[in-house]
C-alpha cells in the first residue's frame, strides 16, 4: 500500500465578483490599465483566480468582455490579439491545402475570380461541391 500525499480541498473565492470589480476600478482609475496580479494581491487571491473568475462572470453574462477588455493594459490587449491571431491561424491550417495548377488553369481561375469578384479558393470550393453532389 503507498502512501499518496492528500491534496486540500480546493476552495473557491469568498470574494464577490461586485468586490473584486470595484478593485480593478480603483486600479484603473489610478493607472488607466488593471493588472490581475495587483488585484489578486489586493484581494488575497491569486492572479489565476482573478482572471477564471472574471472568465466565468463573461461567460455568464455577469459582465461585458468589453469592460474586462477596457482593464487590460496595453501589452495585455496585444498579447490576447496576438494569441487570437495565432488560435484562428492554427484552425484555419486544418483547412488549408496548398495546389500547383498548370499556368492554363490558374490563368482561368484568376480571370474568372477577378470577374466574379470572389477567391480563387470559393470557385475551387464550388467546383469542389459540384462534383460531390
Amino acid at each position: 500500500m503507498t502512501n499518496t500525499p492528500s491534496r486540500p480541498p480546493v476552495r473557491r473565492s469568498q470574494v464577490s465578483l461586485e468586490r473584486l470589480l470595484s478593485v480593478c476600478d480603483l486600479i484603473y482609475a489610478r493607472d488607466g490599465f488593471v493588472t490581475w496580479k495587483e488585484v489578486g494581491a489586493t484581494l488575497g487571491i491569486s492572479r489565476q483566480a482573478v482572471q477564471l473568475r472574471l472568465r466565468a462572470a463573461v461567460e455568464k453574462g455577469d459582465v461585458a468582455p468589453e469592460l474586462v477588455e477596457r482593464y487590460q493594459s496595453i501589452a495585455s490587449r496585444q498579447a490576447a490579439a496576438r494569441e487570437r491571431k495565432e488560435k484562428r491561424e492554427a484552425d484555419d491550417s486544418k483547412y488549408r491545402v496548398y495546389l500547383r495548377f498548370n499556368p492554363e488553369n490558374l490563368d482561368w481561375l484568376r480571370a474568372e475570380a477577378k470577374q466574379r469578384s470572389v477567391t480563387i479558393a470559393d470557385i475551387v470550393n464550388g467546383l469542389v461541391t459540384k462534383a460531390r453532389q
